[in-house]
């Protein structure tokens, strides 16, 4: 990540896990971060899981870890991963698929919620990230520079996004999901070409049978009577 033209404060939508991180960066270049975040503090309050309760790391997601200096505190709560088991639809038992061609070549399972809680202590810790819980962002206007935020209380205010003293034009980052509402207000104010998804396309359950010689197959217990059923 490059420093120059990040020297303005800077707003993140979202403190989980990428918001996080994006924010240690962004304050170890020198940036002032305000952190927008829906939720109550997870470090001191009982939050849903969401969409897991458990995430899988590999070299991709270890490396910033390591950079960011918090790998120490985040391996002492992983446990490795060397494959995954296999139940065949016949009567042989279970079967292990390593995940690498070696022993050493493994994926570690971590708590997501510790590895917030971990990115937002060290967040905190840089000295120039201030985090919002329970603050959601309901509009964006990027010509004006400011964002509505719905505070704890209910109430809407508008935070600029500028330097109060320096008049320097801030950043504004949000999370990339399609549905977000952020990306909806940005859309419409971005020049150029925009890329969109197409509508919702639900994911289902299908049975690939085993190209001929081969006998070996992939299968799940059950997966038969949930071919049609969508998550």
């Amino acid at each position: 990540m490059r420093a120059r033209g990040l020297r303005g404060p800077i707003v993140v939508v979202g403190a989980g896990p990428a918001g996080a991180l994006t924010a240690i960066y962004l304050a170890r270049k020198g940036c002032d971060v305000t952190v927008y975040e829906a939720r109550p503090d997870i470090r001191r309050a009982a939050v849903p899981a969401g969409r897991s309760i458990n995430l899988a790391l590999a070299t991709r997601g270890i490396v910033p870890l390591v950079d960011v200096g918090v790998i120490g505190r985040v391996d002492a709560i992983t446990i490795p991963m060397r494959g995954r088991m296999i139940h065949a639809g016949d009567s042989s038992p279970p079967a292990l698929q390593p995940y690498g061609t070696h022993a050493h070549e493994v994926i570690h399972s971590v708590s997501r919620r510790g590895l917030n809680a971990i990115l937002l202590d060290a967040a905190e810790v840089t000295g120039r990230v201030d985090i919002s819980f329970e603050s959601s962002v309901r509009a964006v206007d990027l010509r004006a520079g400011t964002l509505a935020v719905a505070g704890p209380d209910g109430a809407r205010t508008h935070r600029a996004v500028r330097h109060p003293l320096r008049r320097r034009r801030g950043r504004f980052g949000g999370p990339p999901g399609r549905r977000r509402r952020q990306r909806g207000h940005c859309r419409g104010q971005l020049a150029g070409p925009q890329l969109q998804g197409v509508g919702d396309t639900p994911r289902r359950r299908r049975w690939l049978p085993a190209r001929p010689p081969r006998t070996a197959h992939l299968a799940t217990a059950g997966v038969d009577a949930d071919r049609s059923r969508q998550p």
